[in-house]
């Protein structure tokens, strides 16, 4: 019997990130064809990058303002809904030890959900925060 293929897991990204990773990815492809990352391994490497900022990110004390307790509206809420329809993505240059230690890092840090997560660390790393 032949061993299963791995599938890289998938994420929906809001519009808005969606766009921003496929120009810098293709200005990447366009320069540096040959180092170019995956989608996978870009969020990787956003995710490592901005591992401090993203631990705390949904486990800080919401602020109050007033009479009710508030999340902090930079950071990506657990379920959400979008403006425009969610893009899916696949994370291509995940492997299968990386897609479980992504599932592990969703728990440990409370983001809720993978794409959570993903889309997070993304907005970080592009700036978009």
């Amino acid at each position: 019997m032949s061993p299963r293929r791995f599938r890289p897991p998938e994420v929906t990204l809001s519009e808005d990130v969606y766009v921003e990773l496929c120009a810098v990815s293709d200005k990447e492809r366009q320069f540096h064809w040959e180092s170019a990352r995956p989608y996978g391994v870009r969020v990787m490497d956003a995710i490592e990058a901005h591992s401090d900022k993203l631990q705390k990110a949904w486990t800080d004390k919401p602020k109050t303002g007033g009479l009710f307790v508030r999340l902090s509206p930079e950071v990506v809420p657990p379920r959400r809904q979008h403006v425009t329809p969610p893009v899916c993505i696949a994370l291509s240059g995940i492997d299968a030890t990386n897609a479980k230690l992504l599932d592990r890092y969703v728990v440990q840090w409370s983001a809720g959900t993978r794409s959570a997560l993903v889309e997070q660390a993304l907005r970080f790393d592009l700036g978009m925060v």
